[in-house]
């Protein structure tokens, strides 16, 4: 948990000053492999885990289990690819933009294809103060490169648009137009990932061998998706 809080203050660009080398550069790679929604989950599992090493029997067995849950998540869907799976819906792709000719300096190739590509793209640029804040506190009302209108869920500030328009320029090479509106737009990413996993909780808890299973055993709870549809 001390690495994984660590590695969520590097990829935030909060890396405590005085810390070693060797533990910097480490908490820099588990950040690069990890995505905001990632760290949520892996948070949430390693606290379940933490509430059960400390009143388990055998303390090192119920550490070795929640590893082992976690060894299994990382081969699961993200809960909003399976949310999707579960609704039928295709993935979406970005609207074309309109006709006019594009610009010879900024190759259609190097816009993001869709949102979550833009944020991913603003991560690896080192942007993750903006990349938490489009992944945590904004919904998509259209993205259509290089026009960009975003739902504020929370207050940005007033020079919010105008940085995010420099960083996407210097990102892609094309002028961007970043507006916010009043305008009904999706529900923000990180609303988007909790809805996923309640609606797969909700799946899980629906089918009749879990059904089954806490008839058996009244006082069962469900710890976690992965360790249900592994079992």
């Amino acid at each position: 948990m001390e690495e994984l809080h660590l590695a969520t203050r590097t990829k935030a660009g909060a890396t405590p000053e005085a810390l070693p080398v060797e533990q910097r550069e480490a908490a820099e790679r588990l950040a690069d492999q990890l995505g905001w929604g990632q760290i949520h989950r892996v948070w949430q599992m390693l606290l379940k885990g933490l509430a059960d090493v400390q009143v388990a029997p055998d303390p090192r067995e119920a550490a070795m289990m929640a590893l082992l849950r976690i060894i299994h998540a990382a081969d699961l869907p993200d809960p909003a690819t399976v949310l999707s799976r579960l609704s039928g819906e295709a993935a979406t792709t970005a609207p074309a933009p309109s006709a006019a000719p594009a610009a010879p300096s900024a190759p259609a190739a190097q816009l993001p294809s869709d949102f979550p590509s833009l944020i991913q793209l603003l991560e690896k640029r080192g942007k993750h103060q903006l990349a938490v804040q489009l992944h945590d506190q904004v919904g998509l009302v259209r993205f259509a490169p290089p026009e960009l209108v975003l739902k504020p869920t929370r207050p940005l500030g007033t020079d919010w648009p105008r940085d995010l328009t420099a960083v996407l320029k210097d990102a892609t090479g094309k002028a961007w137009q970043v507006s916010l509106s009043d305008e009904q737009g999706e529900p923000s990413l990180l609303d988007q990932e909790k809805m996923a996993e309640e609606r797969v909780r909700s799946e899980v808890l629906a089918d009749p061998a879990v059904r089954a299973a806490f008839e058996e055993f009244p006082d069962a709870t469900l710890e976690s998706f992965a360790s249900t549809k592994g079992a």
